[in-house]
């Protein structure tokens, strides 16, 4: 696998704004922080309801590929590691995340998080990549 960082600025990775212009296959995004979110309350982006128990997550709306309604990375697996302690998870894409710090940061439901730390830390730093096509 490659590894993109937010340092990067290849064509389909990284532009030097530090968003994504799409997401590459067998490529590994460092850089960024999983923060954890609910998604209890309403639909998300992609037009689902999940639970704070589902193992589900939002990208950065960088990367997420829609202003609004279902973007192309709906339904897709994303590969999580926690760079502290190693531990990941896979999670679902259900939602973007209008606050996440930079391309590479990704909001986790409290079933993915705390899978790989402590919700009393609050911010984790990760690597994430798309789990097939």
């Amino acid at each position: 696998m490659t590894t993109v960082s937010l340092a990067s600025t290849a064509s389909g990775t990284a532009a030097s704004n530090g968003t994504v212009q799409a997401l590459a296959s067998n490529t590994v995004y460092d850089g960024g922080n999983a923060t954890v979110y609910s998604p209890v309350g309403s639909p998300g982006a992609c037009g689902h309801n999940n639970t704070d128990a589902d193992v589900v997550c939002g990208l950065d709306q960088a990367v997420y590929g829609a202003p609004s309604g279902p973007g192309p990375y709906c339904g897709k697996s994303v590969h999580v590691t926690n760079k502290m302690n190693g531990k990941s998870v896979t999670c679902t894409v259900v939602e973007k995340c209008p606050g996440c710090p930079n391309a590479y940061s990704l909001d986790l439901s409290s079933g993915a998080f705390d899978q790989i730390g402590d919700e009393a830390t609050g911010t984790i730093p990760i690597s994430w990549y798309l789990v097939g096509n």
